[in-house]
């Protein structure tokens, strides 16, 4: 332990070893160092000189040096894109041509402003609510609520955010032997009887009719409509993405990607054929709730858990390339490369601004083209900006890139002629009738082989067993023989 006496001896020889100067440090230099003038470049005599030579070359060297990489490349200048209500303007050099088609800028996709924008905003919305969250003032729990499901149980949480199904109500009734015990104790006369078994055959006919009935459910109470995510119900967030992926797996296939459509797609202008109701994998309640869940999720997480941000991003793409596809295939989306993202939305909000809004575009919002890719790609640019999964977006340019394929696939087996299904099928006839002949041919002539080569090896083996044998044993089977 260092005594006070001591600590001030110390202090006093390193302030007088700074008062003194010279190069080095003189207190740790343990060999002489010679003192050279500053012009001095003659031969090194003694190894005071030495030392001299080497602190003053190491005096001159920097503090922190950097070798350039041989192996790095010029990567390209990125264009400035300012975007005005006509058209983008970009400023700088373009990038080149990208080798990779799939990469190229797909009509569904927002504008790469918003896609700048969006993060800066959530961030800082996040940020604000951080710093607010928990809320001081404990916020009651709704009392028409039902009570909060456990964390791992998922179906429970279904029925928590959708609302729980009704019970079905089956009406009560007496056997049939009871009634007919105690009409028939009360009957007297064969007029009264007669009566009876009318009533008996009706009663019978009724019965029937119930059976055939549907069912009576129970009337709809607050447990079950849905619930929306309150700041005293927020806990979870893994189910979400389980929910948009069983959505969308459930859907039939011929609804979801129809491989060979027995009609085009295309609505005719002669014939307009009534829309059919769109599924909804992806209400506007489960995009609350995600949302909701993602501002006061937090910022520092597992690879569990981001992991489960990344599969609830997967699953919004995979939403939203189903819409897209949905909208070609149904002729919702027939402006080709004229259509803009939003600009349907925009013009029902317009509309409903202006009162002349109508059922139909009401019914519509939520299961919209517009609306449903909006939803998916704020979860997923959420998730992007949130924790740090920036490659995200080439997944959902790829994915987009895939329902485009598809969507020309379609097309093409969509404008097949009759002419050319029917030769289609002709060809696969023909194709099948030559398998069949082949086999029936060809049947007993691999069956002769077959005998043929079990011959030849049950010959070999006796063969093999006779030069075995020695020559007397040979001899005694030939007499045998």
């Amino acid at each position: 332990m260092v005594r006070g006496q001591q600590y001030d001896n110390r202090h006093k020889r390193s302030r007088d070893g700074e008062n003194e100067g010279g190069e080095g440090y003189p207190k740790l230099q343990v060999l002489p160092v010679a003192e050279l003038p500053e012009g001095f470049d003659g031969q090194v005599q003694d190894g005071a000189t030495y030392l001299a030579l080497a602190n003053r070359a190491n005096a001159a060297l920097p503090f922190v040096s950097r070798v350039p990489n041989p192996f790095r490349q010029p990567s390209p200048a990125l264009p400035v894109r300012r975007h005005s209500l006509n058209r983008d303007i970009v400023v700088g050099q373009s990038l080149p041509p990208r080798p990779d088609a799939s990469c190229s800028r797909h009509p569904a996709l927002p504008k790469e402003s918003w896609e700048v924008l969006f993060p800066l905003h959530f961030v800082g919305y996040r940020k604000h609510v951080g710093n607010r969250w928990p809320p001081e003032s404990p916020i009651p729990y709704p009392a028409v609520y039902p009570r909060i499901p456990l964390v791992n149980s998922r179906s429970d949480w279904y029925g928590f955010i959708n609302g729980y199904p009704r019970k079905k109500i089956q009406r009560v009734r007496r056997p049939k032997r009871e009634e007919a015990d105690e009409k028939t104790m009360n009957v007297s006369t064969s007029e009264e009887r007669a009566a009876l078994t009318v009533e008996a055959i009706i009663d019978g006919d009724s019965e029937e009719a119930m059976m055939n009935d549907p069912p009576v459910l129970e009337d709809e109470g607050e447990q079950h409509r849905p619930r929306e995510p309150l700041i005293g119900i927020i806990r979870v967030l893994s189910h979400l993405a389980h929910f948009l992926s069983e959505s969308i797996d459930n859907l039939t296939p011929h609804v979801l990607l129809p491989s060979q459509p027995q009609t085009p797609t295309t609505p005719s202008s002669s014939s307009p054929t009534p829309l059919q109701s769109v599924p909804n994998p992806f209400p506007n309640r489960y995009a609350r709730w995600i949302f909701a869940l993602l501002s006061v999720l937090d910022a520092q997480l597992s690879g569990d858990e981001i992991s489960t941000l990344r599969e609830l991003a997967r699953a919004a793409m995979k939403v939203g390339a189903w819409r897209w596809l949905r909208a070609v295939q149904e002729g919702e989306i027939t402006e080709g490369d004229i259509w803009t993202f939003g600009e349907r939305w925009k013009s029902a909000r317009n509309a409903r601004t202006d009162g002349s809004v109508t059922g139909d575009l009401v019914q519509d919002d939520e299961t919209g083209v517009d609306e449903m890719l909006a939803r998916c790609w704020i979860v997923v640019h959420a998730v992007a900006a949130g924790w740090g999964q920036r490659d995200l977006a080439v997944h959902t340019c790829r994915a987009l890139a895939h329902s485009h394929r598809l969507d020309q696939a379609q097309v093409m087996a969509a404008s097949m002629t009759e002419a050319g299904q029917e030769a289609a099928m002709l060809e696969a006839a023909t194709k099948a009738e030559f398998s069949a002949n082949l086999g029936y041919y060809l049947g007993p002539f691999l069956l002769g082989m077959v005998v043929d080569c079990l011959l030849w090896g049950v010959m070999l083996s006796q063969l093999a067993l006779w030069f075995s044998h020695s020559k007397k044993e040979r001899l005694f089977v030939n007499v045998l023989l």
